[in-house]
């Protein structure tokens, strides 16, 4: 589907070239690019790095396949405890020192954006 602005016209310009321009030409922004880029972020050629499995009933990675299988999606990674979105999940987040537990308090969290 071609999107024109009202300005645009199919019609050609005094040296040939048409005006029309797509919205898949524009640029957008993309999280794991951290970048305004020609794609969006659920279309990133990279989208492997920034997305991963999360389980509505763990709240994020899943500690129990077998069970849970029927309970995951593929979204875009978020980490609790950095607020980085595309980098990580907030069990493998570098700002807490190794010999440190990421512990998160899974009764403040919600589901109800993601409509589990």
């Amino acid at each position: 589907m071609d999107v024109r602005s009202s300005s645009e016209s199919s019609e050609s310009n005094s040296s040939g070239d048409s005006l029309t321009q797509t919205v898949e030409d524009s640029l957008g922004y993309c999280t794991i690019c951290d970048d305004n880029v020609n794609h969006s972020t659920w279309e990133c050629p990279d989208r492997s790095k920034g997305f991963g499995l999360c389980c509505s009933v763990c709240l994020g990675p899943c500690k129990n396949n077998d069970e849970h299988r029927e309970c995951q999606v593929e979204m875009i990674k978020y980490c609790v405890v950095c607020g980085a979105q595309a980098r990580h999940w907030g069990e493998d987040c570098p700002h807490v020192p190794e010999d440190d537990e990421v512990e998160v308090d899974l009764s403040t969290l919600t589901d109800d954006y993601y409509g589990f």
